[in-house]
């Protein structure tokens, strides 16, 4: 989207782009990624060379089972970050894709609570009989 340099306009595209972001990491902690992955698209189609964008389409896909589509997004945003900034991925979308590549993405459905770490599942004491 091309709105000029006028501030307002500018305020604009990044508040959106932002809430998009927002919107995804809700839904990725929550499980109902489905709901998010238009507006993400739509989002990102907006903003192609944003990588924090991309990053959660990628993710969002991966967790809606549609891991050939995250896939093909990382190539193609890769390939473009390439062609016309002539860039690497950065790490938030490299780790994206790693978390795409060893399946550590939740699948859709399953909320991960905020409020427990890994470790705090690991120490809790097992029910023995």
């Amino acid at each position: 989207m091309s709105s000029g340099s006028h501030p307002a306009f500018v305020a604009l595209e990044a508040e959106r782009s932002h809430a998009a972001r927002d919107a995804a990491d809700t839904a990725l902690r929550s499980g109902l990624v489905r709901t998010v992955i238009p507006v993400l698209r739509n989002a990102a189609s907006l903003d192609p060379l944003d990588e924090a964008l991309q990053a959660r389409l990628l993710l969002a896909l991966a967790a809606d089972g549609r891991q050939a589509e995250a896939f093909d997004l990382f190539r193609t945003v890769r390939r473009r970050l390439g062609d016309e900034l002539g860039i690497d991925p950065g790490p938030e979308l490299l780790d994206a894709h790693d978390r795409l590549l060893h399946q550590r993405v939740p699948a859709a459905g399953r909320a991960i609570p905020r409020w427990r770490s890994r470790r705090a599942v690991r120490s809790r004491p097992r029910n023995r009989r």
